[in-house]
C-alpha cells in the first residue's frame, strides 16, 4: 500500500511499523481493500495516509461487513422459516384421490408413462374406477412381458 505513494521512500522507519501494526488489526480481506489502488488508501489520498485515514477507511468496511453479515443471517434464517416443502407433482390429482398415494406413488415410481396416466383418469371418468386401474395395472404387466428374463425358450432348444 505504501509503495504507492511518491513520498514513500522518505518517511521514517517508526511510521511504517506504526502502519504496519495497525493494519495487522484487521482481517486479511480488509487489508487487501485499504490497499487496493484504485478503490483503497492510495486512492484516498495524495500523500503517505495518516492511522486516522486508514482506520476511519477500514472501520467503514468492517461496519459494511458486520452489517452484510447480520443480512445474511436475518435472511438465510427467514428464508429457511418461510420456504415450506413443495407437494409432489401429480397430474392427475383424481386418480391420486381414488387410489391413494402409496399405489399412484408406487405406480410412478415403476415409470408409468403420461399418457397411460392420461388415460386412466379419462376411464375413472368415463367407464369407473374398475376401468382405470386395469388400466394402471396394464403396464407393469407389459413391462414384465417384455423383459427378456420373463419370456420363455420358444425356440425350442
Amino acid at each position: 500500500m505504501l509503495r504507492a505513494f511518491p513520498d514513500y521512500g522518505k518517511s521514517p522507519p517508526e511510521y511504517v511499523a506504526s502502519i504496519t501494526a495497525l493494519l495487522a488489526e484487521y482481517p486479511a480481506n480488509i487489508q487487501e481493500r485499504l490497499a487496493n489502488t484504485r478503490f483503497g488508501v492510495p486512492s484516498k489520498t495524495e500523500f503517505l495516509p495518516t492511522p486516522k485515514i486508514i482506520t476511519e477507511l477500514a472501520e467503514k468496511w468492517m461496519q459494511h461487513e458486520r452489517e452484510m453479515s447480520s443480512l445474511d443471517a436475518k435472511f438465510t434464517g427467514r428464508i429457511a422459516r418461510d420456504i415450506t416443502p413443495r407437494a409432489p407433482f401429480r397430474p392427475f390429482p383424481q386418480l391420486w384421490a381414488e387410489f391413494g398415494s402409496d399405489f399412484m406413488d408406487s405406480r410412478v415410481r415403476d415409470g408409468i408413462q403420461f399418457e397411460v396416466l392420461e388415460s386412466a383418469c379419462q376411464s375413472l371418468v368415463v367407464n369407473g374406477r374398475s376401468v382405470a386401474e386395469t388400466i394402471l395395472l396394464a403396464p407393469r404387466n407389459m413391462a414384465d412381458a417384455g423383459n427378456p428374463q420373463n419370456k420363455e425358450n420358444t425356440d425350442g432348444i
